[in-house]
């Protein structure tokens, strides 16, 4: 489960990153094991691209669902999520306590968009 450290940050387990991964929105058309979307850009994310350095754009790192709860549970499963780095970090989202959005979007048939299917259109 996360944890605070003595210097005051929040670390992140391998099993952290598999529940943040978990608690993503699913695709229908996907195995949902390699790839999720995104709650805030709506974008594809791939499981293998877990953001390590500023070269993978497309990564993905763990947020908190409910940023409010912090304090008192900062180390709740049900409380992280896998988003995008780059939406991370432009502090895009709306509020400090996002479940009824991402709720919101669990009820929504997600579909994973290609090239051909643009083509299609």
């Amino acid at each position: 489960m996360p944890y605070i450290d003595k210097d005051n940050n929040i670390i992140f387990e391998l099993e952290d990153m598999e529940w943040a991964w978990t608690n993503a929105i699913d695709l229908i058309d996907v195995d949902d094991k390699s790839l999720k979307m995104c709650y805030l850009c709506k974008f594809v994310m791939k499981k293998d691209d877990y953001y390590q350095d500023s070269k993978n754009e497309t990564g993905w790192v763990i947020d908190f669902i409910n940023s409010s709860k912090l304090k008192k549970n900062y180390n709740s499963y049900s409380n992280i999520i896998a988003i995008h780095y780059n939406c991370f970090k432009a502090d895009i989202k709306t509020k400090a306590n996002m479940s009824k959005v991402i709720k919101r979007i669990k009820t929504l048939i997600w579909k994973n968009i290609t090239e051909e299917d643009l083509k299609n259109d």
